[in-house]
């Protein structure tokens, strides 16, 4: 067990290309440490050099090395081994006992790593709704979608799901399968047109103009991942007020620049995968224009308490922070306030010299819409995993 506290402190693991085998050989020794499966000595040991270490390595992952900051399915991985810190660390935090009060610190720091909305890994996964993981479709929708399938054959455009996450491809082709009972099986070679594509867990086509091709089994157990084309890979992206939603080339806006200045802007495209528009200043030269999110991510800070979900979907733990008084944070969606209506901000473009306003002087509720539905910008809808 001592190679844990060499390699996690030296970072030399996380340089590996897959650390997937490690993330779950650990995970198989966190498993031990909750279910106190281990001696006293390694349970000791985890607590006092391999628990803070791992914690730290993990969240900076993406930082120390940045050709693994879109590895989505490596931030599954993390995930869950996050989730078993945070099984380990809340029981040292509420124990009372003084000879414990080292390990309480320690599970404060843990915690701390964890939670910070700061870190490396919140920093980089879970921005763009592509990275969402999502669910199967529910019973009521299964029956309500068979019609649908009944009409699944080639060329037909549909959502998926595959690897935890929605996607939107096109059914290439439609096989049979021998399974291992000798009977057969129908699969679908659907080509990801929409969506998170890895090329480890994907079978690549041998014509390269093909792209990504999943193959899906198709039969009873899985209707739960087949839907008409549109219907559940827009519910992952995150809800926009209605004009910013509307938004397509030749729409009119204010646009805040780098230096806070307001100037109209004509948008002149849009980028749906990644929910951001590109926007040309008035009067300004086209090297100045700037692809702009049209949702912003912003910290809420959470004094004193907050809830984690251990195990997910079945238990919730409460923890009371007042002995130690640390902040936590986590991330919300919201509209981009760098967007705002036409002529609201703005007076011109390049010859008003723009107008200096930044976006703390912005009135919260500045561009809500009349129309019934509509959301105002501090509206929060959507909070990382």
């Amino acid at each position: 067990m001592g190679t844990y506290k060499l390699n996690w402190r030296s970072c030399d693991v996380l340089a590996q290309e897959d650390i997937k085998p490690t993330i779950r050989e650990l995970g198989a020794i966190f498993a031990r440490y909750i279910n106190k499966d281990m001696t006293n000595e390694e349970l000791s040991y985890i607590r006092q050099s391999v628990l803070h270490n791992v914690s730290i390595v993990l969240m900076k992952r993406e930082y120390t090395f940045k050709r693994f900051q879109y590895d989505y399915e490596m931030a599954d991985e993390v995930e869950q081994l996050v989730r078993q810190l945070i099984q380990i660390a809340i029981p040292m935090i509420v124990n009372e006992e003084e000879e414990k009060e080292k390990d309480s610190e320690i599970g404060m720091q843990i915690l701390y790593f964890l939670l910070n909305a700061r870190s490396n890994f919140y920093q980089q996964y879970g921005h763009d709704w592509r990275q969402q993981r999502g669910t199967p479709l529910s019973e009521e929708k299964v029956k309500e979608y068979e019609e649908f399938r009944k009409g699944i054959r080639e060329n037909v455009e549909l959502d998926y799901f595959h690897e935890n996450r929605w996607k939107k491809g096109t059914v290439r082709q439609v096989r049979q399968v021998q399974n291992a009972t000798n009977g057969t099986v129908t699969m679908l070679d659907i080509g990801c047109d929409v969506g998170p594509s890895r090329s480890t867990l994907s079978d690549k086509s041998d014509n390269k103009d093909n792209g990504i091709v999943n193959p899906c089994t198709f039969d009873t157990e899985h209707y739960g991942s087949y839907a008409p084309a549109g219907t559940q890979v827009k519910q992952l992206r995150p809800l926009l007020s209605k004009w910013r939603a509307e938004l397509s080339p030749k729409s009119q806006c204010d646009c805040m620049d780098c230096t806070d200045k307001w100037y109209t802007c004509t948008v002149v495209s849009v980028d749906e995968l990644t929910n951001s528009v590109k926007v040309n200043y008035d009067e300004w030269s086209s090297k100045h224009d700037e692809w702009i999110p049209r949702l912003r991510l912003t910290c809420e800070q959470v004094f004193f308490c907050f809830i984690v979900h251990v195990q997910e979907g079945t238990t919730t733990c409460k923890l009371n922070f007042q002995k130690k008084k640390k902040n936590i944070y986590i991330y919300v969606y919201i509209d981009s306030r760098r967007i705002q209506k036409h002529k609201s901000q703005a007076k011109g473009g390049k010859d008003t010299g723009g107008v200096f306003r930044p976006l703390s002087q912005l009135v919260s509720k500045m561009d809500e819409d009349e129309d019934e539905g509509d959301p105002s910008d501090d509206t929060l809808f959507a909070v990382y995993r």
